[in-house]
């Protein structure tokens, strides 16, 4: 219980929330997870603002699974990782701990 305490600690407050229009019939989580999307994911923030997203990647990581996602408004190098969450398919946290999304990119580079 403990770890998973210390694990919300590492969470920034922005959830987002699937938007993807045409693909509305199917969970964020599946597109996330289905090996043959290619097209860009189109979240809400708590905002209520449309971000538009490249995906990277998946990678399991400490018991959770994560996804890398870039921003197609920012630079090439910028990522962001979120927290995928078993429970609510259809939204992802964004990680704010520094210290932790280098660890996953390193295990995701890693992996490659």
């Amino acid at each position: 219980m403990r770890k998973k305490e210390n694990a919300e600690k590492n969470l920034s407050k922005v959830t987002y929330t699937e938007t993807n229009i045409e693909q509305n019939d199917v969970s964020l989580l599946s597109l996330l997870l289905n090996r043959d999307n290619d097209e860009n994911i189109f979240l809400h923030n708590d905002s209520g603002e449309i971000e538009e997203f490249e995906q990277i990647g998946i990678i399991p990581f400490e018991g959770e699974t994560y996804a890398i996602l870039r921003p197609i408004e920012l630079d090439d190098d910028v990522a962001v990782i979120f927290l995928i969450s078993p429970e609510d398919e259809d939204s992802i946290i964004q990680i704010g701990d520094e210290e932790l999304q280098e660890r996953i990119i390193d295990a995701y580079n890693k992996a490659l």
